[in-house]
């Protein structure tokens, strides 16, 4: 009997083991939103360059987007403004797709311009550029707006 409970033990841990990171989602992250404006800028580069255009997308900040498109946002049902987002979403991985050929060569994160809860930073894409405004929101720093310059 002792010998079987070792045994159980071992593929308990065994399995433990290899759920776990399943479980953590091997520590990728699903958006580029960053702890700092830096990070989401090199993120946002990363993903593009990826043509991860989804996990770009989810880093954009839609809720005030949609406010301020919309008076009554917060009186629509959760799970309507819900399907909005990922509409939103959906949309702007398109428009992102778009512009991926710019993200192929040689491409530089500028200095970060910030003040306060608001950012921007000028990415360099060869002839292009890209200039990312952002927001934190409850501690990550979201893309609030997204200016190509050609």
């Amino acid at each position: 009997m002792r010998g079987r409970g070792r045994q159980s033990f071992a593929l308990a841990l065994l399995a433990l083991s290899l759920l776990l990171p399943l479980l953590a989602g091997c520590g990728e992250s699903e958006t580029i939103a960053g702890s700092t404006p830096q990070a989401t800028a090199e993120a946002f580069v990363e993903a593009m360059q990826a043509g991860e255009y989804e996990k770009v997308a989810k880093g954009f900040d839609y809720e005030t987007y949609a406010r301020r498109e919309n008076p009554d946002w917060d009186s629509i049902p959760q799970s309507q403004r819900n399907l909005i987002v990922e509409k939103l979403q959906e949309d702007r991985a398109g428009q992102l797709q778009a512009m991926a050929g710019m993200m192929t060569g040689e491409v530089t994160v500028g200095e970060v311009q910030q003040q306060g809860d608001t950012a921007t930073v000028n990415i360099l894409a060869g002839a292009n550029s890209v200039v990312l405004g952002m927001r934190e929101i409850d501690g990550e720093w979201l893309v609030a707006t997204m200016a190509e310059i050609t």
